[in-house]
């Protein structure tokens, strides 16, 4: 099974407060970095999935994966897929489950419900991109359609780490900040390429007495999102302000995964 590598094990919101060590200056090209890591938070993605869905969209759908869709999964490449499901719509299975029973036992209650794939006490919502992928994976269940960005959102409101999509064929699972992506309605990006991130950082550049500044991707062996670069004569204060505020920006909250890293390219003064 495939998963986003933007999901990890840090799904939800991250946001709020940082944590910061001291800050290390370093001559040369390879500055040595300093960590600002998130703290979890809490974020309402609205209500939960409608059920049934009686849109006219719903009504004459065919319940075909959708070409676009269907050639985003086959390239396995978690910026594409989370686009294409972005345009498009998903469904969920819905499951009869016994609520109860006559004493004869000739009569029984039903309710449907939505099914859902646990694992170690946490759990993720199966969905499904075409009604034929969900009869191969459970042909008693019932199709629900729904939005994409709606459907997300009422698996993170759940709780869950997000979805998988088509669990029966070739699985891709979407966690962490590509969940949050679709959910929320914005465009995912590597976080040192996103142009909301680079806005942020002019944002909390103002006023400040900094040469230049850029975002860059971070060593494979960093687990950390992106690497905030700052050209500037050596103020801790200073690097510590821009970062508090870049980090306190809710727009850079919500993109990150693992926290950031700062790193500070000394400029001579005079």
């Amino acid at each position: 099974m495939a998963s986003s590598d933007q999901g990890n094990r840090g799904w939800g919101c991250f946001g709020g407060n940082w944590r910061s060590s001291s800050l290390c200056f370093s001559l040369g090209c390879s500055p040595r970095p300093t960590r600002w890591r998130p703290s979890r938070c809490h974020r309402r993605y609205g209500n939960q999935l409608k059920i049934p869905d009686l849109s006219p969209e719903a009504a004459s759908d065919d319940g075909i994966t959708r070409g676009f869709v269907n050639d985003a999964l086959e390239s396995r490449d978690i910026y594409a897929i989370t686009d294409a499901l972005a345009r498009s719509r998903l469904f969920v299975a819905l499951i009869a489950t016994l609520v109860s029973r006559s004493a004869e036992g000739h009569e029984q209650e039903s309710e449907m419900s939505l099914a859902w794939i646990e694992n170690q006490g946490e759990r993720i919502l199966p969905v499904f991109t075409g009604v034929s992928e969900l009869m191969a994976w459970n042909p008693q269940a019932r199709p629900l359609r729904g939005e994409s960005a709606e459907v997300v959102a009422a698996s993170l409101a759940e709780g869950a780490v997000g979805v998988l999509v088509n669990p029966e064929g070739q699985a891709f699972s979407i966690t962490g900040a590509a969940a949050r992506s679709i959910a929320l309605g914005y465009r995912l990006y590597p976080q040192w390429q996103d142009p909301v991130i680079e806005e942020a950082l002019e944002r909390a550049l103002e006023g400040e007495p900094v040469a230049t500044a850029f975002l860059q991707a971070p060593p494979p062996e960093d687990l950390v999102d992106l690497v905030v670069v700052l050209v500037m004569i050596p103020d801790t204060e200073i690097a510590v302000r821009v970062m508090d505020k870049l980090s306190a920006d809710p727009v850079v909250t919500v993109r990150l995964e693992r926290g950031i890293d700062l790193a500070v390219l000394p400029v001579l003064e005079g």
